[in-house]
């Protein structure tokens, strides 16, 4: 009797020490499982930004699932939507800007030292049209990402020079003679890139600019003919070879 009930003890006891590691396990599982959740699993943290980021803490999986684009955006180009840029292109920037410059320059000095009328007035419209045209080249090659230069050249500077001191005739001489050599080299020059040009939007350019350029011509050869060349506020060229602002020829 005395064995049964020391054997009877030891069976309680072993039972309880099981029950109580039993609930000791059970009261540590939930706070490894949940730590396990959080550094251990994949943690999907959502970048509202970025459509789908996960960030990669305590050995997470990292997953780049949003397609974010670059800083250029869908669809733009780095030369901008006319297209890109070519070295013919590039030079064909540098030159017309160096044009538009100098006729500018010597439109100015035709209009204030010019001893006829009609040379004063072609000076003005020298003036007008390639400030105009300057405008727009400018324009496309700021969204081309391309730097025209900004002065002018020796070359063109020195012509400037030597018609700045001149006077009277010998100006007006000089100043017509110099519109027939520039506009000789402008012609040819917007026609090349009117058929050959890589730039779509430069292309169209130099076709919409090209027909100005040669009434320019026409004009200044006129007028350094001395074939009477005055010119009226209409613009339009008389017989005897007068010149106006428009260019127009009546011949």
């Amino acid at each position: 009797m005395r064995e049964n009930k020391r054997m009877y003890g030891v069976a309680a006891l072993a039972a309880a020490c099981a029950l109580t590691l039993t609930a000791f396990t059970a009261g540590t599982a939930t706070p490894g499982r949940s730590q396990n959740n959080n550094n251990g699993g994949s943690n999907a943290n959502a970048n509202g930004a970025g459509g789908g980021n996960t960030n990669e803490t305590g050995g997470n999986t990292n997953r780049n699932t949003g397609g974010q684009t670059g800083t250029m955006g869908r669809g733009q180009t780095g030369a901008g939507q006319g297209g890109a840029l070519n070295s013919a292109d590039r030079q064909f920037m540098t030159r017309a800007a160096m044009m538009d410059m100098a006729e500018i320059q010597t439109g100015r000095l035709a209009v204030s030292q010019g001893a006829s009328e009609s040379v004063r007035q072609f000076g003005q419209r020298m003036i007008d049209d390639h400030t105009r045209t300057s405008q727009q080249l400018m324009q496309m090659a700021s969204a081309a990402g391309f730097t025209p230069p900004q002065t002018l050249d020796a070359k063109h500077q020195a012509a400037a020079d030597k018609l700045s001191r001149l006077t009277g005739a010998e100006f007006d001489r000089a100043y017509m003679k110099q519109m027939v050599k520039d506009h000789q080299e402008a012609v040819s020059l917007y026609q090349r890139q009117s058929t050959r040009g890589g730039m779509p939007d430069l292309r169209a350019f130099a076709s919409a600019t090209l027909p100005a350029l040669q009434e320019h011509l026409s004009m200044a050869r006129s007028m350094a003919g001395g074939g009477g060349g005055s010119m009226n506020h209409n613009g339009n060229t008389n017989s005897g070879g007068a010149s106006n602002a428009n260019g127009n020829s009546n011949r």
